[in-house]
């Protein structure tokens, strides 16, 4: 479990109610910055990645420092990021959702592996 307090999430890895145990902090803390949670590297543990606008900065081995920087989508406001293992290869990849399409990196090289088309089940026909 994590809190996040500004740009600093501080965790709590055992499970004891105390979020001691680990504490980084990520971005500039913006209240833009949205932060994302994945296996980035396909290791034991997930870490975060910090998002502002389009660019995303990842933290592969959780010591709070930024090892990759990739840009995807445009940023705006329609555009959601998803984190999820899309491929089964361990690793978290991420996709981006606009509207009903939706954009997958297998490889975490900021371009797009794959586009899938989701419909609107809940409006009218």
């Amino acid at each position: 479990m994590g809190v996040r307090r500004g740009r600093c999430i501080d965790f709590d890895t055992n499970l004891d109610g105390s979020l001691d145990d680990v504490g980084n902090c990520y971005g500039d803390g913006f209240a833009e910055d949205e932060y994302l949670v994945g296996n980035w590297d396909g290791g034991p543990h997930a870490s975060i990645a910090t998002r502002r606008g389009a660019e995303l900065a990842i933290d592969l081995d959780g010591d709070g420092t930024t090892d990759l920087t990739r840009a995807y989508g445009d940023g705006g406001n329609s555009d959601q990021y998803l984190v999820e293992d899309w491929n089964g290869d361990g690793r978290s990849d991420l996709g981006v959702r606009r509207k009903t399409l939706c954009r997958m990196d297998h490889d975490a090289d900021g371009v797009a592996n794959e586009g899938r088309v989701y419909h609107d089940f809940w409006s009218e026909p």
